[in-house]
């Protein structure tokens, strides 16, 4: 959102579908404690079983697991997440879209990505694949060929050198939700392997990523992102899908500019709940600022993020139900804005004011607090502005919701 620009002294510029589940009973206290249980998730000895001619077909992507064995990592709350094959099998990926078939043919030289693979991890969130697993009976202890695979596992779903866990992931278990996410790691070839994924939250949820044959086993290359077999969703008039969590209504904001250049900002959050329920709530926030605190009614919230990360988790303190009013303050610092010769430079000007989507329309109130020795301008109608002890104050307000 392009927001502010400030002007120095001296006139210098610087210029989806919602998972069905239902609120859990049990949420875990924190997202440390939720992303530990996750990445030492251990092979069920219990769940071993041989499988043979299983066809999952997902949108555009087809798993066979045409021969081999097949074991469960640990259960999250009762439900199975993840499973690790070893066996003969058959990956396709197939692009719905004329740019997309382009860029696979420049990378693979086929309209068509289709490898066979011998190892696999999956992840998933909803009973579709375990359906079918679920119809051979388990079989004995785990086989060699498959131990270790829950390392190939947890390193697939882990971001950040283990410090936190793919974020749509994190949301369908936290908030238990059985949305058709899906993730698969297969091997192929010895060195080669390929990612293929279908991520429900996002506009073009189904991606296909793979190493370059002839660039080695650390060329794991980005191949295709193409939109749903359905198409893609139409444009809501403000900017909220229906995979959202919320959807914004309001940002009061107040923004600090200090002579160091920091800012200090509270923004009081307007929301209101958009999927079936939520407990666990992911906003997004440039890295380049700290988020200090997140509170609800005064009452100050457990929240995480990792190391360097845009995303970061609000843990509300009861499960919210669609259509139920939000406002959370998220108050936050740091250094977005530096002073090159006679200018000054906002280094983003999307995220740096918190949110759950920044195509999300809202209307802003922000007033802003900064030396007077410079000049503001905003996006809105100034609604006032005085000049007190060197410190200029203006607000600012829109009338028609922007991004």
């Amino acid at each position: 959102m392009r927001f502010i620009q400030l002007i120095l002294c001296c006139f210098c510029v610087a210029c989806f579908v919602q998972g069905a589940g239902q609120a859990g009973e049990t949420s875990p206290s924190t997202f440390e404690a939720f992303r530990d249980t996750i990445l030492n998730l251990k092979l069920d000895s219990s769940s071993h079983r041989q499988v043979g001619g299983v066809i999952f077909e997902d949108g555009l992507i087809t798993i066979s697991l045409d021969s081999g064995s097949w074991v469960y990592l640990e259960r999250y709350e009762g439900r199975p997440v993840a499973g690790v094959f070893s066996g003969t099998g058959t990956v396709t990926y197939t692009p719905n879209h004329p740019t997309e078939v382009v860029n696979l043919q420049r990378f693979y030289h086929a309209a068509q990505f289709s490898e066979e693979f011998d190892k696999a991890v999956f992840f998933f969130t909803d009973n579709r694949l375990p359906t079918l697993i679920n119809e051979f009976p388990a079989s004995g202890s785990i086989p060699a060929s498959i131990e270790g695979l829950e390392k190939m596992a947890t390193s697939f779903i882990s971001e950040d050198d283990n410090k936190d866990v793919d974020g749509s992931f994190s949301r369908c278990l936290l908030n238990n939700y059985s949305s058709p996410l899906f993730y698969a790691q297969l091997k192929y070839r010895k060195d080669m392997e390929c990612y293929v994924i279908h991520n429900p939250y996002i506009i073009e949820p189904f991606m296909l990523s793979a190493r370059h044959e002839k660039k080695g086993p650390k060329s794991m290359t980005f191949i295709n992102q193409c939109p749903d077999v359905t198409g893609w969703p139409a444009l809501s008039d403000d900017g909220v899908e229906a995979h959202d969590q919320v959807r914004t209504i309001r940002h009061t904001l107040s923004c600090t500019i200090e002579r160091s250049l920091d800012i200090v900002a509270h923004d009081q959050l307007e929301m209101v709940v958009n999927a079936d329920s939520v407990q666990w709530l992911d906003l997004q926030l440039t890295s380049l600022l700290k988020v200090d605190s997140v509170s609800l009614n005064n009452v100050r919230l457990t929240t995480f993020r990792a190391k360097e990360a845009s995303r970061f988790w609000v843990k509300l303190p009861s499960w919210y139900k669609k259509g139920q009013p939000l406002t959370l303050t998220v108050s936050y610092s740091g250094d977005i804005i530096e002073r090159y010769q006679d200018y000054t430079i906002l280094q983003t000007s999307l995220d740096w004011i918190p949110s759950h989507s920044y195509f999300h329309k809202a209307l802003y109130d922000v007033t802003f607090s900064y030396p007077s020795s410079m000049t503001l301008l905003s996006l809105g109608e100034q609604k006032s502005i005085n000049t007190v002890d060197r410190t200029t104050t203006s607000r600012w307000v829109t009338t028609i919701p922007n991004t």
